[in-house]
């Protein structure tokens, strides 16, 4: 009875180590996989990509956020954020090479406008954690009077 005991104990701690050891090396491989399988769930909701118009203000001034515009590349060429780049609606990102580092603010035209949310949620999807989209768009911007360019 007693070596049964023994047995049993030993087989129960040999599978938990097993499990163990199998849980930190899938956990490891999973690390340096180029797309990771998200275990944590992070808040992906809407408000959580939301910046406020002054807080992308004081980005700008500081020069330490990039700035994107979501809007089709005629609408670009027209006007646009001082320095920012374009990524229209068409354009294929996988490819695209943005600083992971630093806040990017991807703005569209008005408050409305799906284009901005939409490539926030792609770059999240690709990686990009400090990504938000500017609600109020170009047109807010304009009219705080921050400045603007034009061509490219």
């Amino acid at each position: 009875m007693g070596k049964r005991i023994f047995s049993l104990r030993n087989m129960i701690f040999q599978a938990f180590l097993i499990l163990s050891l199998s849980f930190f090396a899938g956990m490891s491989v999973n690390q340096f996989r180029k797309q990771k399988i998200d275990l944590f769930s992070e808040d992906t909701s809407e408000e959580r990509f939301r910046i406020d118009i002054k807080d992308a203000e004081r980005l700008f001034f500081s020069k330490e956020a990039v700035f994107v515009d979501a809007r089709p590349s005629y609408y670009y060429k027209k006007a646009h954020i001082k320095g920012a780049i374009n990524i229209p609606p068409d354009k294929e990102i996988r490819n695209i090479r943005l600083p992971k580092e630093r806040p990017i603010i991807v703005y569209c035209s008005e408050e409305g406008c799906g284009l901005s949310k939409e490539l926030v949620f792609k770059l999240y999807a690709l990686g990009y954690r400090n990504v938000y989209y500017l609600p109020d768009g170009i047109k807010g911007w304009k009219a705080l009077g921050l400045p603007l360019e034009s061509g490219k």
